[in-house]
């Protein structure tokens, strides 16, 4: 229920021009899916054919692509499945690149975006609120903050929704093949990472909450610090009659 919740509050940071962008990165993740599992679906039929030969003739698929494209002959089949496989392989890394590329470019920008906005909402405040607030906090929200918001949660959620694409395309293939095995290794592997979460799930909650608070008071203690450092050289140049009263 809290996550919910928190997914709520992370939706309301966006308007639709930044959700219309991670839209597009959703499609883009299914599309990455759906290559990446062209790509291992394909090693296992070219590692059979290589190993076996005669697996061309034997299954129906690939005696079909042997005979309309017109080879003649076994090895000149293998070269060409070798190049194929080659070029998926190249277009699929390709593709992950330009994806990735454009994930980062949108999550970054945002990044810097959100503490202009945070840091402008600051500035439009008035005085009172500077004055009941500390500073250390301010600066941390605009910089440590919104950081932590897009590397610790927005990134991790893209590459969690994408690993997940992958799992559920890969899942349906091994389904197809061997459903009895797929079913077995995704009950054990779904129980260790729900066990996983459960023991783990408050301590990082709390470790972060800690870290949040720890983060605000170096902050603190770094400006009060300087400031001070900063008083006393100011203090030390002036003459004699023109210093305060300390």
């Amino acid at each position: 229920m809290q996550t919910v919740e928190n997914f709520k509050k992370l939706r309301e940071l966006f308007g639709k021009k930044e959700k219309k962008k991670f839209s597009l990165l959703f499609i883009l993740m299914v599309f990455a899916a759906l290559f990446e599992t062209l790509g291992i679906g394909l090693i296992v039929p070219f590692v059979g054919i290589v190993t076996n030969p005669d697996t061309i003739h034997e299954t129906a698929i690939i005696a079909s692509i042997y005979e309309v494209l017109g080879f003649q002959s076994t090895n000149a089949f293998l070269i060409a499945a070798t190049v194929a496989l080659l070029a998926v392989f190249v277009l699929k890394n390709l593709y992950l690149l330009l994806f990735h590329y454009i994930q980062y470019r949108i999550i970054y920008n945002e990044q810097v975006k959100m503490s202009k906005r945070l840091l402008t909402a600051y500035l439009a405040k008035p005085y009172v609120f500077h004055l009941q607030r500390n500073s250390a906090d301010l600066v941390r929200n605009t910089n440590t903050e919104v950081q932590k918001v897009f590397r610790g949660i927005i990134k991790p959620i893209f590459l969690v929704v994408t690993e997940a694409l992958v799992i559920a395309s890969i899942l349906v293939l091994l389904l197809a093949q061997a459903p009895v095995a797929t079913i077995l290794s995704a009950f054990f592997l779904g129980g260790a990472v729900g066990l996983f979460l459960r023991v783990f799930r408050n301590k990082i909650t709390k470790a972060g909450k800690a870290e949040q608070k720890a983060q605000g008071g170096m902050i603190k203690w770094v400006n009060q610090g300087l400031g001070a450092g900063q008083f006393k050289k100011n203090w030390v140049r002036q003459p004699l009659w023109e210093r305060p009263a300390r």
